[in-house]
Formats: C-alpha cells, structure tokens, sequence
C-alpha cells in the first residue's frame, strides 16, 4: 500500500532546511544544512527525547551519496 510522504521546504530551498513526515504516521524529519543549525534550537518539538541521527555527507564518496 502506498503511503504520502509530505517534505515541506522550510526556506525555499531544496537544499536548505527540510521537513517531512508521512501521512498517518508519527514519523518526522529535519534535513538541516550545518549553516543553519540554530534551526534545530527553535523548534520546541525537538526538545523532547527522541531518536535523533546526525549524518555528514562530507566523508561519502560522489557515488554514495544518492540515497
């Protein structure tokens, strides 16, 4: 069954901060670019405990970066 992924483009940009979640599920995801970090810090449903994944692309090779 196929499930609604919503991404919403905080900034504007497809590269800058990203927020997406799917349709009927408790699940949610910031993107954030390090240059916008402090992002993170406004938003007061982060400051709850939660399974955060911090992830760098700087150390992946070009072709491991399509995802």
């Amino acid at each position: 069954m196929g499930k609604t992924v919503t991404t919403y483009l905080v900034d504007g940009d497809p590269k800058g901060t990203r927020y997406a979640f799917i349709s009927n599920k408790i699940c949610q995801m910031f993107v954030v670019p390090r240059s916008n970090l402090d992002y993170l810090d406004k938003q007061k449903k982060l400051h709850k405990p939660a399974f955060y994944i911090p992830v760098s692309y700087t150390h992946l090779r070009a072709h491991e970066t399509t995802l």
